[in-house]
């Protein structure tokens, strides 16, 4: 085998071993989906298993192998990127991919009629649009959803990416002779960029703060203050002074001069989505994915982060209705617990009915003036 498809051959198993074992770490769909999808890719049987004992498909059986296994592909991965950004797949998202399945079967079937047969552009155009785009799209929830701003961490969605517009132009350029090898190497260079950063962000993931460094909350609560004031009176240093998580929706200037550049801030707003700024760890996420917002802050958590600080409950009402929010805030409560956490959460209490300020003082402890407690920290 020449170096150059050994090389992607080897990067191809390489991505399947990192993204399985990311699997077996994590237990979720989206790292699943991604890891049969590398598997079809890495496979390749006609290279490991046909060559070898010498025997050849016939050329028209193999290329529709080809075209269904990308195909293929380009489905897991796109389910993959669902279930990355989203946690979970909706009707929606399940009547979409299964539209695509379907069309996929009805173009697998026209190619093979013989007057299709000729044109190798048109042959190839929708199963490599679609596993082009698989790669796009998930390359683009890895960077939004998943890693860290860390540069090597970056090299997998930038493969991705690359990769996937390479394989956009393949119905094309795949019948241009002279460009056959260089677009062998490029994508051999772009697997490669994918492998090192999924070894990095495997293996090598950003470590979470040294708790040591920095004091944390005495006793570990659940507890809702009536106005800020309270909170500042309460907890004067609180970010400083812990591995804070912060969802938040106050002015992010002002934020930044109580924060330290550990603390992770998801600032809930409809007007903008994704990293706000390079030098401290502030994101901009929509009200409306409290879903995605609370496997975010989960994964802090599981880091090492002791606090979680939320001012922006009466936005998620406002945005999801009151019971969703709720929700929101009772599991974000049994994941901080879960980790050995505190939760603190600033709540116009009057804001709410009876029926709703019930439900909250049931589930935290609602901070009063005259408590006669100790400081909590």
């Amino acid at each position: 085998m020449e170096l150059i498809p050994l090389f992607n051959l080897i990067s191809r198993w390489i991505l399947f071993l990192m993204v399985t074992y990311k699997f077996y770490r994590e237990k979720t769909e989206g790292w699943l989906f991604m890891a049969f999808a590398f598997l079809l890719d890495a496979l390749n049987p006609e290279v490991l298993l046909l060559e070898p004992l010498g025997v050849k498909l016939i050329k028209e059986a193999a290329f529709v192998v080809d075209m269904t296994v990308s195909s293929l592909q380009g489905i897991l991965l796109l389910m993959a990127a669902i279930y990355l950004s989203k946690s979970r797949m909706s009707m929606r998202d399940k009547l979409k991919i299964g539209c695509l399945a379907f069309i996929t079967y009805l173009w697998l079937f026209l190619i093979s009629i013989q007057s299709f047969s000729s044109n190798f552009t048109f042959r190839t155009s929708l199963p490599m649009t679609l596993y082009a785009i698989g790669y796009i799209y998930l390359g683009y929830v890895l960077y939004r959803y998943v890693l860290r701003r860390d540069m090597v961490q970056l090299l997998l969605p930038i493969g991705m990416v690359g990769l996937g517009v390479l394989n956009l132009s393949y119905p094309y350029t795949a019948t241009l002779e002279w460009f056959v090898p260089h677009g062998l190497a490029l994508g051999t260079f772009l697997r490669a960029l994918m492998t090192i950063g999924v070894i990095k962000f495997v293996l090598f993931p950003i470590l979470p703060p040294e708790e040591e460094v920095k004091g944390t909350v005495s006793e570990k609560r659940t507890i809702i203050f009536e106005n800020f004031e309270d909170f500042t009176r309460s907890f004067p240093d609180l970010f400083r002074s812990n591995n804070a998580v912060i969802i938040t929706r106050r002015d992010i200037n002002a934020l930044k001069k109580e924060i330290d550049r550990d603390d992770v801030v998801f600032w809930v707003t409809k007007a903008y989505e994704g990293t706000m700024n390079g030098e401290y760890r502030i994101y901009a996420i929509s009200p409306t994915k409290i879903d995605i917002l609370i496997d975010l802050i989960n994964r802090e958590l599981e880091k090492g982060y002791n606090v979680v600080y939320i001012d922006a409950f009466e936005y998620l009402v406002v945005e999801n209705g009151f019971e969703a929010a709720a929700k929101f805030l009772i599991s974000l409560k049994d994941r901080v617990i879960h980790n050995n956490a505190s939760l603190i959460a600033v709540i116009s209490m009057n804001a709410l009915d009876l029926k709703q300020r019930k439900l909250l003082e049931n589930e935290f402890e609602v901070f009063k003036r005259n408590h006669r407690r100790e400081p909590y920290l």
